[in-house]
Parts: C-alpha cells; structure tokens; sequence
C-alpha cells in the first residue's frame, strides 16, 4: 500500500516562495490504474514527483509498503537517451537493476520489434512512449507512474498508450498525470482532479489489493554498466573531448617537459652529452691531487684509470733547421688500452704506448706511411726510446677545422701509456725542463722552483760560490734577495726557513691553507736571469722530492680519472666526490646546459598559458556536458542511483580521457627530448646534447591527470547532490 499523509510542496524562487502543492493525503490500493488530472500548473506532476520519491515534500511524508525502491517512472516526453539504440536503451534496466526481466518479451508484446535497432530520433512519438512506458515496467516495481504520456500524440497513439497502462494497472498500481482526461475516463479505475495546488474532487472505486509479486531491489551501478553508459554519453560530446583532449595534451606536455628541464642536473647532463657522441670515457677531475688510495678505491669500484694532461710533443724532422710538430695533450695511464683497437694490441708494458688515430694518421703523413696502422712498431718519435704498439679509434675522420678547440683535442690528440712510462718519458722531462712546475708559498709571493742541473735562461750568478749544490743548500735570483734584504750581497752563507705548501691535500680555494710546513736552506748564492717570476735553484737530488710533493703541474695535471665503461650512475657517485666535468666535451656541455635552460624559460611561460587554458576548458566541458546530459542523470537517478553514483560516470569518462591523455603525453615527451636536443644543436654552435629524460617527472603527470579527473569528478557530484531527478529531468 501507498500512503501520503498531508504533503505539500512550496518552492522559493529568489526572495519569495511559491505553493505548487496545498498539503494533501492519499491512500493508494496495491493495483489499478489512477487518473491525476488538471490544467497545466494545476500541481498534477508536482503530486506524482512526490509520490514516487523523485522529489522530496516540503510537509508530510510518503511511505509504500514495499520498501524504498518501490516506483519506476515513465517521463514526459520518454527521456531515452539519445546515443542508445530502443534496445541499448531497454537493457540498461537490466544492467542496473539485476534480477528484472531481459526486454525481449516485451520488446514483441509492445509492438517495438521492427524499430528495436533504431535510435530514439528514428522513433516515432508513440513508439517513444511505448519504449518509456516498457522501460519502466521492466524495472519491475510496484507502483509505476506516468507523467502525461499522451502528450503531444494522436488520438490513435494516445489510445494505445492509455490501454497499455490500462494492462499494466492489473497487475500493478498505476498512477498516470494528464491533462488529457478523455483517454483515461474509461479505463481509471480512480481519477483525481486538481486545481490550482488543491485537489477538487477524488472519485472511483478502491483499488485492488495484493500485488503481484515485484521486486524493490536496490539498483547496482557496476563498473561494466557504467563503462556502457560513459561510452555512449561519449559519443555525444565527441568534438568537444577531441578539443578538450588537444587542450590538455599541449599542456600536459609542455608543462612535463619544462619539468623534466628544470630537473636536469650535472652529472646526468655529463652523461648524456658524452654518450651522444659515442665518448669511450667519462673524464672528470678534481681540484685536488688524487692520493694512491683514492685511486685505489676508484679503480676497484668503477674501474677508473687516471690520466694527466701534461703536453707531449711529437716531431719530425723535415731538415737539419726545419720540423713539424703536434702535440698529445692528454695521456691515459694503464696497462691496458680502454678505448676501441684500430691496430696492434691493447695490453701495454714499459716503454709501450697506444696512440689515437688523428696522432697515427698525422705520423704516417710525415714518415711516408701509407696506413696510419704501419705507425705500429715505430718510435712515438724518431730516436726516443717510447714505441707505438697501438693504435685506437676516436671518431676521427680527417676533418682539422675545429682542431686548437678543446672538443677536438681532447677527444683525437690523446694516448695511453703505464704510468711507469709516463713518469719516465713525460713528468721526468718536465722534472728538468719546466721551470714553473713547481711553487713554494714565499712570504712575499709564490717562488718557482727549478732543478740546479737545468738553471734558468742567461743564469748569471752574482755573489756566492758556483758549484753543484747539495740538499738543503739553494741559489736565490736577485729579485727574491731584494724581497729579503736591502744588501744581497750578505745573504750568502745565511740559512732561511721558507712556508712551503703540502698541495696533496688542498681544496682549490683555499689552496695555501692546509698542510703548510717550512724547511731551512742554506743560501749559497744569488743570481740574476731573464726570467722574469721569482724562482730559486734547488739540486737536482732534491728537486725530485720536491716535485712530487708539492709540485701544481703534479698535482693539477694528475687529478683526473677517466671511467672507461661509464654509467649515469657512476658519473653522479663522482660527482658526490667533489670531481666534474673535464671531458673533450666540457666546453659543449656547458654551452648546451645554459642554452636548454635559457629556452625552457620560454616552454614555461607557454606551459603555465596552456594550463590555465586547459582548466577553463575542462570545467567549461563538464559545465556543458552536465547541461546537455542532465535529462539521462535524472533518468539514472528515478532508477534509484545515488549522485555518488552517476558521477561514476563522469569520473570514468575523465579517467578514459585523461588516461589517453598521459599516454600521449608521455609518447610526446619522449620524442621531445632528441626534439631539444635536434634544436639545440641546430640553434648553439657545437653545443652537446644534454636533455634526458627525468623518470620521477613522470609522477608529477601522473598526479596531474588524477587531479583533474578527481576535480571534475567532484565538480559534477557537487552539482548532482544540490539537485533532484525532477530537478535533472525538469531541467531546473
């Protein structure tokens, strides 16, 4: 049984209130066929939203004796939805409502088999009805109402209608609104008259008890029914997720590509620049001397070998007054060659070295070689004792132009050799010849220090006695003496304690600071030279110690590993060590570092644009969406789905959307990462190829597309929850 006790129905449209329904009460029987009629705004169809529980009273109460889910509904004006055929449309009462009857019985019964594949706008007025009025009785509920279903038909559809409801108020309650009062005269088993908000007159007999036995089961929105619907809703709105789509994909896209920019760092770039250019090793230096157990360590961990930037020159001799020369500017010190054979072998002993193609190439051009590998064998220089035994690949290919740049010598005028050889052959000349190999802190400057068996151009000496000095006995040029005296001349025979610097372990700026000792001489002369720095002149036994101990050259041209077989990981673990960047490439990769994040300034800018393009434009989506899909809300909703529910639907078209986006904003963010790096290079001469991608960026996309699916999933809830079925349906 049906009850309403004293319901009533104000409305307040701004700041007054308007009574759609005077309070009424009803007791309705468990079958027949009640005819509620009236003018237009006679308050007919507000009393049937009422009593079905699509809307809710101002006063009163309605209760049925079946539960909750007690009324299907047919609407005015069928409200199918329009991108389901009749029969999509049919069965998605049994989607929703599991247990009600599958339509095709009734599909025949109702004279609907011929049109069952068309969709709603193929129909005809009266086969619209027909599909509403059957969709509501396969919901299978106890009380079906009708809201003016003869509307706008014929007299010959609006009979059939007004049978078909007749058929059904025999096996259920049928309560029907029309202001068409002559198609249900004879066939209402009660009609009641309204006026104005009141009901004038309630006549006929009591309708029948005992109902068939009908479900009032709870309606079950599963995710395969709502997939169904959210893809039809979709067909829609095609153009406007395609605009919506190419809205957030530019700007997901170029706000994760800006991201994974900003997110670069050194050691990454580093990386990235030196496999771009297929570089055998990853060269990084420290701005302090390498101690044998650093070395070690490193060597055993990530099999890095040292190397040491001191020059060697190569030459030839055209004639007696005539000589070509080039220069090897970095040396690679193992036993083993670590970059690709072109010829010879790999593994190096005393006295051996392997050199780079370009150095090869250039021998083999002043000897008369034919092949730059018939320099195997021959002597790095004519009459020195170091022997070429290989020769490797750097990528050569005959082409000198950017040869004096760092990116060209660094990477072609190179050669590897044991350290044993190198100190013999390479530091040992530099021991003798290089006077501004080593420094001592002066108190009034720093002092180069030479070796007394190679003193310095035009060596003149003016006080003291000229013989071979012993340790802890040194020369003075006259500019130092000055420094400590006014007469020179006494200074020979005194002793001087000079601040020397221990450089193994200084940190570049503060260099003259740690490990500071002094050591006494004895002044045996001063003298005079050309050369214009202060210097003294140790002996050559002491010099040696000296070198190694204290010496710049020895300390910054031997700070260096090179890692063979690198990895990202291993440059960044470096980099943690306090060593950077000093590839033949370290010039290009700074170069293209300033240049990617120059031009990211500009992506940026067009990425926060775009964003806030994108959020206008999803809400305007959804804002037109809500308008032109409210109707089919409410028709979902009157099945007894929850807001919470049919914004299942929006969320998982979101979640379609939004997935496809993130996809192909993914695919196009890995493509432009070589765009960058195509553009970069074009635009910035011989800058390397430094943007790579930043997988945790793609978290930051991740989060994105679930904010916007979460915010206008919310969105429309909100507005779901603030309105009725009547409300969606009504579109009010």
């Amino acid at each position: 049984m049906l009850t309403a006790e004293n319901i009533s129905k104000v409305y307040r449209k701004q700041k007054r209130q308007v009574t759609a329904l005077q309070p009424v009460s009803f007791s309705f029987g468990d079958r027949g066929l009640v005819a509620v009629v009236g003018e237009s705004g006679s308050g007919k169809s507000t009393l049937l939203h009422l009593l079905s529980g699509l809307d809710t009273p101002t006063t009163g109460s309605v209760h049925c004796d079946f539960g909750e889910n007690y009324a299907s509904f047919d609407f005015q004006d069928a409200q199918l939805i329009d991108e389901m055929t009749l029969y999509e449309n049919l069965c998605l009462v049994g989607k929703v409502l599991p247990g009600t009857p599958a339509p095709d019985d009734g599909i025949t019964a109702f004279g609907l088999d011929e049109v069952k594949d068309h969709y709603p706008f193929e129909l005809s007025g009266g086969e619209k009805q027909r599909a509403a009025i059957l969709r509501a009785v396969l919901e299978n509920r106890p009380v079906l109402f009708a809201d003016e279903p003869t509307a706008s038909l014929d007299d010959l559809h609006a009979g059939e209608i007004a049978d078909l409801l007749a058929a059904e108020a025999k096996k259920r309650l049928v309560i029907v609104v029309t202001h068409d009062p002559q198609y249900f005269a004879d066939r209402a088993d009660r009609v009641i008259r309204m006026e104005k908000g009141r009901v004038i007159s309630d006549t006929g007999g009591a309708q029948e008890k005992g109902a068939e036995n009908y479900s009032a089961s709870s309606p079950v929105f599963r995710f395969r029914t709502v997939l169904f619907v959210a893809l039809h809703a979709m067909k829609r709105a095609k153009g406007r997720f395609a605009m919506l789509f190419f809205s957030l994909l530019l700007s997901l896209t170029c706000a994760l590509t800006c991201l994974n920019i900003l997110s670069l760092d050194d050691p990454g770039e580093v990386y990235t620049g030196l496999r771009s250019e297929n570089m055998a090793t990853a060269d990084l230096h420290k701005d302090v001397r390498l101690t044998e157990g650093e070395l070690s360590s490193l060597s055993e961990e990530y099999d890095a070998l040292p190397y040491s930037d001191a020059e060697w020159t190569i030459f030839h001799a055209i004639s007696e007054d005539e000589y070509a020369e080039t220069r090897a500017v970095r040396a690679y010190l193992s036993e083993e060659c670590p970059f690709p054979l072109l010829a010879g072998e790999k593994n190096l002993s005393f006295g051996e070295t392997a050199i780079s193609d370009y150095l090869a190439e250039w021998i083999a051009e002043q000897r008369g070689f034919a092949r730059a590998a018939d320099v195997v064998g021959q002597p790095l220089n004519e009459g020195r004792d170091v022997r070429v035994t290989a020769v490797y690949d750097t990528g050569y290919t005959g082409d000198d132009a950017e040869e004096g740049l760092k990116a060209f010598d660094y990477r072609h005028k190179t050669l590897c050799m044991t350290e044993e050889t190198w100190k013999e052959y390479c530091s040992g000349s530099l021991q003798r010849d290089c006077f501004d190999a080593v420094f001592f802190l002066g108190t009034y400057g720093t002092v180069s220090v030479r070796n007394e068996t190679y003193r310095p151009p035009e060596f003149r000496l003016l006080y003291g006695e000229d013989r071979d000095l012993q340790p802890g006995e040194i020369y003075l040029c006259d500019n130092v003496a000055a420094m400590l005296s006014d007469d020179i001349a006494s200074l020979v025979g005194t002793k001087w304690k000079m601040p020397v610097c221990d450089m193994i372990s200084l940190e570049q700026n503060a260099r003259y600071e740690a490990g500071r000792s002094e050591k006494e001489y004895t002044i045996v002369g001063v003298y005079s030279t050309v050369v214009g720095l202060l210097n003294l002149t140790v002996s050559e036994e002491e010099y040696e110690d000296i070198f190694w101990q204290y010496s710049s050259w020895r300390n910054y041209a031997n700070s260096g590993v090179a890692l063979p077989d690198y990895s990202a990981d291993a440059v960044r673990a470096l980099y943690d060590r306090g060593f950077y960047d000093d590839s033949a490439l370290s010039e290009n990769i700074s170069d293209g570092s300033f240049w990617v994040y120059s031009l990211s300034i500009v992506a940026g800018c067009a990425a926060v644009v775009l964003l806030v393009i994108a959020v206008f434009s999803l809400f305007m989506f959804l804002s037109a969406s809500f308008v032109k899909a409210r109707r089919e809300m409410g028709v979902l909703r009157s099945f007894g789905l929850s807001s919470a529910s049919v914004s299942k639907m929006y969320f998982l078209q979101l979640g379609i959307l939004l997935g496809a986006v993130a996809l192909c904003s993914f695919l196009l963010f890995l493509l432009s990462v070589p765009g960058w790096n195509f553009v970069l290079q074009k635009l910035v001469e011989r800058a390397a190829a430094v943007v790579y991608i930043v997988w945790g960026c793609l978290w930051a996309l991740f989060a994105a597309a679930v904010l916007f699916a979460v915010a206008g999933g919310l969105y429309i809830f909100v507005r779901l929850k603030k309105r009725t079925a009547v409300d969606l349906v009504c579109e009010r």
